[in-house]
């Protein structure tokens, strides 16, 4: 856990792969941390598993940060890495 925690604090962004049928043990504390430490979070879901989502992932994640496939989530980073669009909440 200490392991855990700690790669939350020397991260950038959290990039979450929500995979609702795989148990989660600390995923929501390190979700819980990044939130405080105001992080970007990404979360890749998969959409034929909505109906199993736990709601509780989405408080941590803004709206525009919800992504259903890997190639959404690339094209957004690069255009963050890029500067076309607002990034103030990426820097802290």
């Amino acid at each position: 856990m200490r392991t855990d925690l700690r790669l939350v604090d020397k991260c950038d962004f959290i990039i979450l792969d929500h995979d609702p049928t795989v148990p989660t043990v600390g995923t929501i504390h390190e979700l819980v941390v990044a939130t405080f430490e105001k992080k970007v979070i990404l979360l890749k879901y998969n959409k034929s598993q909505l109906d199993a989502f736990n709601p509780w992932m989405a408080t941590f994640v803004k709206s525009h940060h919800f992504f259903s496939t890997w190639d959404a989530m690339f094209d957004y980073l690069e255009k963050v890495n890029r500067g076309e669009l607002d990034t103030s909440y990426w820097i802290l």
